[in-house]
């Protein structure tokens, strides 16, 4: 299980912060600057183990931007977001999915076949009742079972009622503390969700907000437990959904240009990507990023925008999008993110991309 990786605002405290060591940060420029971190051990290179040497090497993996680039400045600022070839994915990832197999004897295979996507079984042998069932099964399948209950649903379908529901969560945890923490994960991108923070960034875009929307999620209902989080579906809704609560400090100005909203031939063309990398590239740079920038205020900055709740709702239709890519691409060679070891830990949690994998038996929700 991986170590939570703490944050600038944890490490402030830390008792190791005592006596300062010396060394060069390198940015990603070539240049170089003393190193200011303190904990008294010596090395030559960062050691991500020293929670202050973690932090410092994520604050210099990527430029600083004031909003969410497009692929060309992107380009121009050296970051590659199309990483590996399909041979490079083919040798990297395995070729199963099924990491863990157990087995289940059934003989009402027939009556399953056509959910047999949905369920994640697969036959074990032709013309045999036993199926791989991926483990462990039983939670997985009562997640799935669940997932019925947890609809998440466009906002637009929202009635009065769920709308003051919905607001009322929010309200109640403006300035709770662990809402405080989740909101400020996103600061800085010291834990590598965008293209802007390196090739790793474009890999683990979709996971790591997957499983960021599902915290976020938890922790209102923890507050209202009938509440799962709406999303707003840019393409087909042009008006920004400015009824959802606002907290103080939080900005929404006027919306438009330079951004843009996707049109429906744009979430067309995305949809029908035959590969993972193509896929969260896309839709990350021309059905995420423009979509916070047309926002703009607070959502039009990646180290404020999760601080405006409308921030849930536009990375809700990401993963919604993302989840009907998945239906209809089930290759596990392609159709994954391209990473592998540490990078693979969506950290500060300590899950992999692999369990966030499917909403419904992964996660226990789905879209309406």
């Amino acid at each position: 299980m991986a170590t939570r990786k703490r944050t600038t605002r944890e490490t402030a405290a830390s008792p190791a912060a005592e006596e300062s060591h010396g060394h060069s940060q390198e940015h990603g420029d070539g240049t170089a600057e003393p190193c200011c971190h303190r904990g008294g051990h010596d090395h030559g290179t960062v050691d991500e183990s020293c929670p202050e040497c973690f932090v410092a090497s994520r604050e210099h993996l990527h430029h600083d931007f004031d909003h969410f680039p497009s692929e060309v400045e992107l380009e121009s600022h050296g970051v590659v977001t199309r990483v590996a070839s399909e041979p490079e994915i083919l040798r990297r990832l395995s070729s199963s999915r099924f990491g863990e197999i157990g087995t289940l004897e059934t003989d009402a295979l027939n009556s399953v076949a056509k959910n047999i996507n949905d369920l994640r079984l697969q036959p074990w042998n032709v013309g045999s009742s036993l199926v791989a069932v991926r483990g462990p099964w039983i939670s997985g399948l009562i997640r799935y079972f669940a997932s019925f209950h947890r609809v998440r649903r466009d906002h637009r379908a929202l009635d009065d009622t769920q709308r003051k529901t919905f607001n009322n969560a929010l309200a109640a945890l403006d300035g709770n503390p662990a809402w405080q923490t989740l909101m400020d994960y996103h600061v800085g991108g010291i834990y590598r969700m965008h293209s802007m923070h390196g090739p790793v960034g474009t890999q683990r875009f979709l996971s790591w907000h997957r499983k960021y929307l599902f915290e976020a999620e938890q922790v209102l209902r923890a507050v209202e437990p009938s509440v799962t989080i709406t999303y707003w579906d840019y393409a087909n809704d042009g008006l920004r959904p400015d009824w959802v609560y606002k907290p103080t400090g939080v900005s929404r100005p006027a919306p438009g240009a330079p951004g843009f909203l996707p049109t429906g031939s744009t979430i067309t063309t995305l949809l029908g990507r035959g590969d993972y990398a193509s896929f969260t590239t896309d839709i990350e740079n021309n059905a995420h990023n423009q979509v916070h920038n047309w926002s703009k205020g607070t959502l039009q900055n990646p180290s404020t925008a999760s601080f405006d709740p409308i921030f849930w709702l536009l990375h809700g239709n990401v993963d919604r999008l993302w989840s009907i890519w998945q239906e209809t691409n089930y290759a596990p060679v392609v159709d994954a993110p391209s990473i592998s070891g540490p990078d693979r830990i969506l950290d500060p949690w300590s899950v992999s991309i692999t369990d966030v994998d499917d909403t419904a038996w992964d996660m226990g929700y789905r879209y309406a």
